[in-house]
C-alpha cells in the first residue's frame, strides 16, 4: 500500500507501508503504519502526524526554542500534541512545573499509548502533565489559569483549522496567556506556491508586538517546515536572550537531544530572501488560505 501527499497541484510524495490499523475516531481517520523510511508512524484525515525515524526534527524545534528564549517557563499549555511527543521535549526543562495538553481526540492519545510507546518515553506518566480530551477553543475560553508558553500544535490552517488562526480566537489565547508569554505555532511549509507559512506570520503577527518564523526540515512532511512565535514581551531579536537560550540548550544535551543545539539558535535566523520578500508582499495584500493546495490519502498503486 502507498501513502501520497499532495503540496500542490501536480507536485507531491509517496511512500510505500504496511498497514498496522485503521480506524474512524469520532473526529478523523487514523491509520498506524510500517514504513522502510520512516518507521511507525500515524495519518490523521489523509496526512502524515508523526513518524518514528524523523519526529524529533519537528518537536525538538518546536519546544526548546520558545522554552530557552522565555526566562522561566513555568505553566504550559499544548493546544493539540495527543502524541504526546510535544510533552516528552517539554518535561526535558526543569523549569517547567505544569503542563497541560488538550487534544479532542482521545483516540489519537490512546494509539500514541499504545503503537508509539518506544518514542514518547514515559511522557504521559510524567506527574506534571494534565491531559484535558476537549475542543482547544472552548478550553480557552473557560479556563481561569494563565500559561507562560502555550504551543498551537493543531491541524494545519490550510486545511480544516482556518477558525483555530483567526482574530477572535488568537484573543482567547492571549488571554489566558501570562505576561512577558510567548505563544507558538506550526505554520506549515514556507515555499511556493502555497506560502503557507508567509501568509500565517502576516496574519498572526498582526495581534503581537513581537514575532519570528524559524525553519526546520521534515523528511516525512516532504517540506521545509516552519514555526512561528509571537509575544508581546519577548523580543526575539534580542542578541541577550539568544545568547543566554543557547547556553540553556547547552544544558540540555545529555537529555537525548538529537536536532536541536547551540549552533541552531543561528540557523533558526535565517530565512531566504525570496521568503522575506514574500512576507513583504503579503503585508501589502491580505493573504489568502483558500488559495492553498493540500490534498492526501493511500492507493493500492501509484502507478
Amino acid at each position: 500500500m502507498y501513502h501520497y501527499e499532495l503540496a500542490t497541484k501536480g507536485y507531491g510524495f509517496f511512500f510505500d507501508f504496511e498497514l498496522i490499523e485503521k480506524k474512524q475516531t469520532k473526529f478523523q481517520e487514523m491509520i498506524i503504519g510500517n514504513s522502510p523510511v520512516f518507521g511507525k508512524f500515524m495519518i490523521l484525515d489523509n496526512f502524515v502526524q508523526i513518524a518514528e525515524h524523523d519526529e524529533h526534527s519537528y518537536h525538538e524545534p518546536i519546544a526548546h526554542y520558545p522554552l530557552c528564549m522565555h526566562s522561566s517557563p513555568k505553566k504550559i499549555l499544548i493546544l493539540g500534541g495527543g502524541d504526546g511527543c510535544l510533552a516528552r521535549e517539554l518535561a526535558k526543562h526543569d523549569s517547567v512545573e505544569r503542563i497541560v495538553m488538550v487534544d479532542i481526540d482521545g483516540e489519537v492519545v490512546e494509539a500514541a499509548k499504545k503503537y508509539f510507546s518506544d518514542i514518547i518515553d514515559d511522557s504521559f506518566a510524567d506527574k506534571r502533565l494534565e491531559v484535558v480530551i476537549g475542543d482547544a477553543k472552548e478550553y480557552v475560553k473557560t479556563t481561569k489559569e494563565k500559561f507562560d508558553v502555550i504551543f498551537m500544535d493543531l491541524v494545519d490552517p490550510a486545511r480544516e483549522g482556518k477558525s483555530l488562526y483567526i482574530g477572535e480566537t488568537l484573543k482567547d489565547y492571549k488571554n489566558v496567556l501570562n505576561e512577558g508569554g510567548i505563544i507558538i505555532t506550526h505554520a506549515q511549509s514556507i515555499s511556493p506556491p502555497n506560502y503557507s507559512a508567509e501568509k500565517l506570520l502576516v496574519k498572526m503577527r498582526r495581534f503581537f508586538k513581537y514575532s519570528h518564523l524559524y525553519l526546520a526540515y521534515m523528511q516525512s512532511f516532504n517540506a521545509l517546515w516552519s514555526f512561528a512565535v509571537f509575544s508581546d514581551g519577548v523580543d526575539f531579536h534580542d542578541k541577550h536572550l539568544i545568547d543566554n537560550a543557547k547556553k540553556k540548550i547547552a544544558g540540555l544535551m545529555h537529555k537525548d537531544m538529537r536536532v536541536v543545539n547551540p549552533e541552531y539558535f543561528d540557523f533558526a535566523y535565517y530565512l531566504p530572501p525570496w521568503a522575506k520578500k514574500k512576507i513583504e508582499e503579503f503585508e501589502k495584500n491580505e493573504p489568502d488560505f483558500s488559495t492553498s493546495f493540500v490534498e492526501g490519502g493511500y492507493k493500492e498503486k501509484i502507478l
